[in-house]
C-alpha cells in the first residue's frame, strides 16, 4: 500500500511533520474505542496511512457507499482509500478511476487531511477546548506552508469564511479547558475580571448575568 512518505519535503519540514504524525496516531489510538461508523473508519484510515498499525494486524477495507452532501466525511474516506490503493489502481486501464494528474493532488489533500484536519476534527466535539483547538489549527496551518503553501493558503482562506461563530461569548469556554496551559487561563481570567461590562441604559439583568456566571465576590452594580 501507497503510504504517507515524507522524503520529498525539507528536513526542516520533516521534522515538523513527524511531530504532527505523532500527535495525530497517540489521538487515533485513544479514539478508536469511543469512535463507530464512519467517524471509525477515518481515524482507522489515519492510522493505517501514517503507518501506524502493527505489522501483524489485519487490515479490511469498507464497500464504498454514497457519496453526497449529507454524508460529506464518504471524500475523506476515500481521498484516503485511493491513495492507500494507487499501486493497484495504476494497473488499471487509464483514466479508470483517476489520472496521474489527480493522484497527485489527492495525495496533497490526504497528507493535509490525516496530519492536520485529523487531530481537529477528532478533538471538535468538546466544547471547552475548541478555542484551543482552533487556535492551534491555524497556528498549524501557517506552519504546513513550508509543506505545501498551496494547501495552507486555501485552508486559512477556508478558516475565514467561518470566523462568525468566534464570538466573545466562547472565549471563557477555555477556562475550563484542560489542555489549555495554566497561564494561559490566569491570563484569560484577569483579562476577563478586568472587564467592566456595560449595561443598557435604564438597568439590565446583564450585570446579573455576568456575576450569576462567574460568581463574582465583589458583584457589578446594575447601572
Amino acid at each position: 500500500m501507497s503510504k504517507f512518505d515524507s522524503s520529498p519535503f525539507s528536513e526542516e519540514a520533516k521534522v515538523m511533520l513527524a511531530g504532527f504524525r505523532a500527535r495525530v496516531l497517540a489521538l487515533t489510538k485513544s479514539e478508536l474505542s469511543l469512535r463507530r461508523d464512519d467517524y471509525r473508519e477515518f481515524a482507522e484510515l489515519c492510522t493505517l496511512f501514517l503507518d501506524g498499525v502493527e505489522d501483524d494486524s489485519i487490515v479490511t477495507f469498507k464497500r464504498p457507499g454514497a457519496l453526497h452532501k449529507a454524508r460529506w466525511m464518504a471524500k475523506l474516506l476515500y481521498s484516503i482509500n485511493i491513495c492507500l490503493l494507487d499501486k493497484y489502481i495504476s494497473q488499471l486501464p487509464r483514466g479508470t478511476i483517476t489520472t496521474p494528474q489527480q493522484v497527485a493532488k489527492v495525495r496533497e489533500f490526504v497528507n493535509f487531511a490525516t496530519l492536520l484536519y485529523s487531530e481537529w476534527w477528532m478533538t471538535c466535539s468538546s466544547a471547552v477546548d475548541a478555542p484551543w483547538h482552533d487556535l492551534q489549527l491555524v497556528h498549524n496551518l501557517l506552519k504546513y506552508k513550508t509543506v505545501s503553501p498551496n494547501v495552507a493558503d486555501s485552508a486559512l482562506r477556508a478558516s475565514k469564511q467561518h470566523l462568525s461563530y468566534l464570538t466573545a461569548e466562547m472565549i471563557p469556554l477555555a477556562l475550563f479547558s484542560s489542555v489549555v496551559p495554566m497561564h494561559e487561563r490566569r491570563g484569560l481570567a484577569d483579562k476577563l475580571l478586568s472587564i467592566q461590562p456595560v449595561a443598557p441604559s435604564g438597568g439590565s439583568t446583564v450585570a446579573t448575568i455576568w456575576n450569576r456566571i462567574w460568581y463574582l465576590p465583589n458583584p457589578v452594580p446594575n447601572r
